[in-house]
């Protein structure tokens, strides 16, 4: 993506594009902010909220697919949206800590890849792609696995935490697995 094709595309000169952007990273940095406008995520404030949130993110952005196809899959979109990302994926791991904090290192660390994979626009588009689901019907899909992920995740956390618990006999020795 160049600021002379933008410019082509949008049947403008160059000049003009320069106009009201300094270079192609600010170029990209208001189609960002504009894209991020068009899919504004709900505030999540519970793990719980996570498949909600994340069935209501891919139905909005069926809005502008092609948009965020390009986002999702070109280079420069990838670029542009990293330090937001990696931003998002530090929130999830951390929220999730809520049902993994007991687990096995590597354990919970998988749990939080499968979550947070689902959390974005590749899952997304993967299961446009190859599944033929619209953005609501992957949302719901989406939200299912989230949902059953995390239902598993707190069960083997709250299992861990049991055995790590010492006996209610007073032994003060811990349970073995």
């Amino acid at each position: 993506m160049t600021i002379d094709k933008v410019a082509e595309r949008a049947g403008v000169s160059p000049s003009t594009v320069y106009r009201y952007f300094a270079d192609r990273e600010d170029l990209l940095g208001a189609v960002m902010a504009w894209a991020s406008e068009q899919t504004r995520m709900p505030r999540v404030s519970s793990v719980d909220d996570i498949a909600r949130v994340q069935e209501q993110f891919m139905a909005d952005l069926d809005a502008n697919r092609a948009l965020f196809r390009a986002i999702v899959v070109s280079r420069v979109g990838q670029e542009s949206t990293w330090t937001g990302r990696l931003q998002r994926l530090d929130f999830w791991r951390e929220l999730l800590e809520e049902v993994t904090d007991q687990l096995d290192p590597e354990e919970a660390r998988l749990g939080k890849a499968a979550i947070v994979y689902l959390t974005g626009g590749l899952a997304w588009l993967t299961m446009a792609d190859e599944s033929g689901l619209d953005g609501t019907q992957a949302g719901n899909a989406a939200g299912w696995a989230i949902r059953t992920l995390i239902a598993d995740l707190r069960a083997r956390n709250n299992k861990a935490a049991a055995q790590k618990r010492p006996p209610a006999d007073g032994t003060g020795k811990e349970r073995s697995s």
